[in-house]
């Protein structure tokens, strides 16, 4: 186990393949922009939601601003993560794919902002 300052410092230290678990913070992690396979696993949304026993003991949840997948991400996968989408360098797109394939975004929740959600180049 590793002890990173950012989420960003984790994805450019770590090798391909590895899987980072992302742990709740009262923070935004931020804008982060992934060029190698890699699994981030955050611990999911809305965790305030759930009534015993289902409840978390941290009801924070994981939450960044934008995700930007480039060459080399081919085949990452995002799971349990809670994109906000604000101030972030794509305007209103919080997924940002470009020159990347077989992308696997799971149980994820886009905060509703007007405009686009996910935009794609290739």
């Amino acid at each position: 186990m590793a002890d990173y300052k950012t989420l960003q410092g984790a994805i450019d230290s770590v090798p391909a393949g590895s899987t980072l678990y992302v742990f709740p913070s009262p923070n935004d992690y931020g804008n982060i922009s992934i060029a190698k396979r890699i699994y981030i696993v955050g611990t999911g949304f809305m965790l305030d939601q759930n009534s015993n026993p289902y409840s978390s003991p941290n009801k924070t949840g994981v939450t960044l601003t934008s995700v930007t997948l480039n060459g080399g991400s081919d085949f990452s996968y995002l799971l349990g993560l809670q994109i906000t989408g604000h101030t972030n360098p794509h305007g209103n797109n919080r997924i940002s794919i470009s020159g990347a394939s077989n992308i696997t975004i799971s149980r994820c929740m886009l905060d509703e902002l007007d405009g686009f959600e996910i935009s794609t180049a290739n």
